[in-house]
């Protein structure tokens, strides 16, 4: 007993965190692709719409006028930034899910079939990176507020972030035949070539993501109105111009890529300012 003690007094806190954040993603990861399983692609889709109908009915009926004339000054900040937040991502949500729901009325069933199917790995890598931005946002609104540097802070949550999803991008470049299959089954096969670009548009996003919540905190609103408009651009991209499953993907790999890039140099332009 006093050994495995000792053993855990000699773990950084940091590796302690890290180890932590990668078994509770590996957790979610693995409840989301067993939900695909069971459900099937077809069921899950019409989940995702349903559950994203509920999430907005729930908050625009879960708030009144009324209410807001009860906040004192500094809870209405507080009201205001929470507010924010929740549009923000009930908003990334449909885009999120939007390119699924654009399939399904563009390709006959068989294809947006095989596309669900590809989505749900993909969302799967999206839900688990999405502790980062969770975990992140009380620690920089603190340490804002104690008047402490935070960029060293989003870098470093980038970079924990950054080895996470590229090590899933890499497991499915090296076996996606073995992912695909173990999930949906061998008809699937066909979109094994397409896996691990999926992987990285939701990677991509994640990272993006971050930055935006990571601006938001300081109360910089412009990288999640980017992030806003650069997802309905996507999306219109893919009504647009959808002669493959192939292309759909890529075109988001393109707008995830240039999205991600962007907010870099905003936040490397905010930082040379100080």
């Amino acid at each position: 007993m006093t050994g495995y003690s000792m053993t855990f007094k000699k773990v950084s806190p940091e590796k302690l965190f890290m180890g932590s954040v990668l078994l509770f993603n590996g957790s979610i990861y693995l409840y989301n692709l067993l939900q695909g399983k069971l459900l099937g692609p077809d069921l899950f889709t019409d989940v995702i719409f349903f559950l994203i109908l509920g999430i907005i009915t729930s908050f625009l009926f879960g708030f009144t006028p009324s209410k807001w004339n009860y906040l004192n000054p500094r809870r209405k900040q507080l009201f205001k930034f929470v507010t924010v937040l929740i549009c923000y991502e009930l908003l990334h949500s449909l885009i999120r899910h939007g390119d699924v729901i654009v399939v399904q009325d563009l390709f006959n069933p068989e294809k947006a079939d095989l596309y669900t199917s590809l989505a749900l790995v993909g969302r799967g890598v999206y839900i688990a990176s999405w502790l980062f931005s969770m975990i992140l946002l009380p620690i920089v609104v603190q340490k804002q507020r104690a008047g402490k540097p935070t960029a060293p802070l989003l870098s470093k949550f980038m970079a924990y972030m950054s080895i996470t999803l590229f090590s899933l991008v890499l497991v499915s470049y090296l076996y996606p035949e073995v992912i695909i299959s173990s999930i949906f089954g061998d008809a699937y096969n066909s979109l094994a070539n397409l896996l691990w670009q999926y992987v990285l548009v939701s990677s991509l996003f994640a990272i993006a993501n971050l930055i935006a919540y990571y601006f938001l905190s300081l109360g910089h609103y412009l990288p999640a109105v980017f992030t806003s408009f650069l997802g309905i651009i996507k999306t219109f991209l893919i009504i647009h111009f959808h002669n493959s499953l192939t292309m759909i993907v890529q075109i988001q790999l393109i707008t995830m890529t240039a999205l991600l890039v962007a907010l870099l140099l905003y936040f490397l332009q905010k930082n040379s300012i100080r």
